[in-house]
């Protein structure tokens, strides 16, 4: 398949000249549509599409004068002339202002006074003070204290745990080792008995 002149782009700013008439349109290429086989091109706010066919074959599209794209330009460098570069020299550094001064200064509400954070206060040196004496001031219990709390807490959980011991039914292993104290519990008994029916 043949390709497409490379100065159809989109974007380009081309001539489209009708076939019946023969007139000439400015238009811009949209795009360039290869699963349509055709290009979009925009006749202000129309749209229309071109088969890559009738492109190849009698092209309709062509490139604008150089004349009219020179002219367009002089046209647009005349209609900034004097309003913009004229201005651009007062906003020189080197060049004083004068009396337009006022006119470039930013009267905008002014900024708060700003104030010097550091980021790491720790890195400066601190005087040489003992650390229960540094602990205590911000209010932190000395080691010592924290031990005793810990021992307290120690307290109330083993207390816990032999009271849950003691609702726990025995394993088997502690009910072997409890018979034989059953065992001789109820000798003992029976023997108190067989004494106070021999009587």
């Amino acid at each position: 398949m043949a390709e497409l002149p490379s100065w159809i782009t989109p974007n380009a700013k081309l001539v489209y000249v009708s076939r019946s008439s023969g007139k000439e349109m400015d238009v811009v290429v949209k795009r360039i549509s290869n699963s349509q086989k055709a290009v979009c091109l925009l006749f202000g706010k129309n749209e229309m599409l071109v088969p890559f066919s009738q492109i190849l074959e009698k092209n309709p599209l062509k490139l604008r004068d150089l004349e009219e794209v020179e002219d367009e330009m002089e046209k647009f460098f005349e209609a900034t002339e004097g309003k913009w570069f004229d201005k651009a020299e007062n906003l020189d550094p080197k060049v004083r202002l004068g009396n337009d001064k006022g006119k470039f200064a930013f009267q905008g509400p002014t900024a708060p006074p700003m104030m010097e954070i550091q980021s790491s206060p720790e890195s400066e040196p601190e005087e040489r003070r003992p650390k229960k004496a540094k602990l205590a001031e911000d209010g932190i219990p000395p080691l010592q204290d924290l031990r005793d709390k810990g021992s307290k807490k120690k307290g109330r959980k083993e207390a816990k745990e032999k009271e849950t011991q003691a609702k726990e039914p025995k394993t088997s292993k502690e009910k072997e080792k409890s018979k034989p104290k059953e065992k001789d519990a109820k000798r003992e008994k029976e023997k108190v008995k067989k004494s106070k029916k021999g009587e």
